[in-house]
């Protein structure tokens, strides 16, 4: 009888400690893309190696970190209606290139104002800071992805990231003067690489 007794108990506790609720996963940190400190630098140029650079502004962005795992997502918007050169010195010679910038030869912004960038995966990579980042840019409505490396700084409260690549225009739809769909005319091509530079700045959010 005594065992009878210690076997039911043995198996209540077990009940007991099977059908308790499992401790609650810790809630992700948010760090929120400060955008007024970030900046989204952008470079073309033509065959000759002669071009523009400039700056497109951000909207809004964040970075969600797992407590467990630090697994790091993400997603930035921008406003393409931004889109500024800044190599000229004078208003003058820059309004003329911005508008065709925005005109649709490039980039549509009457139509497609913003262009958003979705950060799928962040993995370490050889170097202290660098990270291996894989995500999607979504630029005229067309979703491609977008594979470069980056070099994150976690401080208190802060999240500070750099990172530097190319992007080939065609994949966006993007084909004025470009050798791809023009191949006899050698001069006055655009190259179909557009070099991208990220200084970005996050701050946790206090939700």
């Amino acid at each position: 009888m005594i065992k009878t007794s210690l076997l039911f108990s043995v198996l209540a506790l077990l009940l007991l400690k099977t059908i308790q609720p499992a401790d609650p996963e810790p809630a992700p940190l948010i760090f929120k893309l400060m955008t007024k400190e970030s900046q989204l630098i952008w470079k073309g140029t033509n065959v000759l190696g002669q071009g523009h650079n400039g700056t497109i502004q951000f909207t809004s962005g964040s970075l969600v970190l797992s407590k467990e795992d630090k697994t790091q997502t993400g997603t930035f918007n921008i406003d393409m209606t931004s889109i500024t050169s800044t190599d000229q010195g004078l208003w003058k010679g820059r309004k003329g290139l911005d508008e065709h910038l925005k005109s649709t030869d490039f980039f549509s912004v009457a139509k497609f104002p913003n262009a958003t960038m979705s950060i799928k995966k962040v993995v370490p990579g050889n170097k202290l800071s660098q990270f291996n980042v894989t995500g999607d840019l979504t630029l005229k409505g067309i979703s491609k992805p977008v594979n470069f490396a980056a070099v994150i700084i976690q401080t208190k409260g802060k999240i500070k990231a750099n990172a530097e690549f190319s992007i080939n225009r065609t994949d966006w739809g993007i084909y004025y003067k470009s050798g791809w769909l023009f191949p006899l005319i050698k001069n006055d091509l655009i190259s179909d690489s557009i070099k991208v530079s990220l200084n970005l700045l996050f701050s946790k959010s206090q939700d």
